[in-house]
């Protein structure tokens, strides 16, 4: 189990920072992998307090995609959460919100917070940015459940 990880100042962030960049590619379950989850979180809550304009996610679909990229959730952890893949792909496409219960279920199981969650997600180009998908991984899995866009062969 790794040990509760705070970082209080300037000099506690780049040591963690150096012990990230360390652990990087470290399997999931191993003590290197828990280690770096909670420097992940860590670091991300200190750099959140410090810098927050800079880092504070814009909506929360870019909440969900940070947390998806760091490893802090799974599409399998998440589709049951919003009633299945359609209604996640909607909210990751920003054509729904996300509801009350899904962002206290959010906030409950993937220690997120509330304010990080609680912004508008939805825009009217939805799913424009569909191109830049095809280079992630989890993202990957999605693709093959998105309509073609308008257009295009």
């Amino acid at each position: 189990m790794p040990r509760f990880v705070q970082i209080t100042d300037d000099d506690d962030h780049e040591r963690a920072l150096e012990r990230y960049r360390e652990l990087f590619g470290s399997p999931r379950e191993s003590a290197e992998g828990m280690e770096f989850r909670a420097l992940s979180s860590a670091i991300q809550e200190y750099e959140m307090q410090r810098f927050p304009r800079v880092f504070a996610p814009t909506d929360a679909a870019d909440e969900v995609e940070f947390m998806l990229e760091q490893g802090m959730a799974t599409l399998e952890q998440l589709y049951p959460i919003f009633g299945g893949r359609e209604p996640f792909i909607e909210f990751m496409t920003r054509r729904r919100e996300l509801e009350d219960a899904e962002l206290d279920a959010l906030v409950v199981n993937f220690n997120t917070r509330r304010e990080w969650l609680d912004k508008p997600s939805c825009k009217p180009e939805g799913w424009d940015d569909i191109a830049k998908w095809e280079h992630v991984p989890w993202r990957q899995e999605l693709l093959r459940y998105m309509p073609v866009p308008a257009g295009a062969d």
